[in-house]
């Protein structure tokens, strides 16, 4: 198995747990975001990849947390009712912080399609100096 197929493995575990999360079958969960169960199932076992409409639907439709999509982190379901906010700033300035960036993907399909795709490029053409970043950094920490 390759890192890319983890990857697909550990995102379907987390559309998994989204649509148990919903109490919804592979059926229900399919016919809610328009895709078939056979994609659905593609999903979760890590067999296909997901759209970038998938994840904005998901956010939208039944107030998923795109960090927890996105990142695997936080709840699933967005408690808290409200989005991170940008405070004093106004759209268009400088973004410093993930909140602020995803306050802009969670507002605009297009950001978060943009930011997806940067995203995937970034990771393939980088990929062995992530990785080795990323095992430096758990050494670190079990340091």
């Amino acid at each position: 198995m390759s890192d890319n197929d983890y990857s697909l493995d550990d995102f379907g575990q987390r559309i998994k747990a989204v649509r148990r999360r919903l109490n919804m079958t592979q059926k229900e969960f399919g016919e809610a975001v328009d895709l078939s169960v056979s994609f659905i199932s593609d999903i979760e076992s890590g067999r296909s990849k997901a759209c970038l409409d998938f994840f904005f639907n998901l956010a939208r439709k039944f107030n998923i947390n795109l960090y927890y999509l996105i990142l695997g982190e936080g709840e699933i379901i967005d408690t808290q009712g409200h989005h991170p906010t940008m405070g004093n700033k106004k759209v268009g300035q400088s973004i410093n912080t993930i909140n602020e960036l995803l306050w802009y993907t969670d507002r605009s399909p297009m950001m978060l399609h943009t930011m997806l795709g940067f995203a995937s490029r970034f990771i393939h053409e980088n990929r062995e100096y992530l990785i080795k970043e990323i095992e430096e950094s758990e050494e670190n920490k079990s340091s």
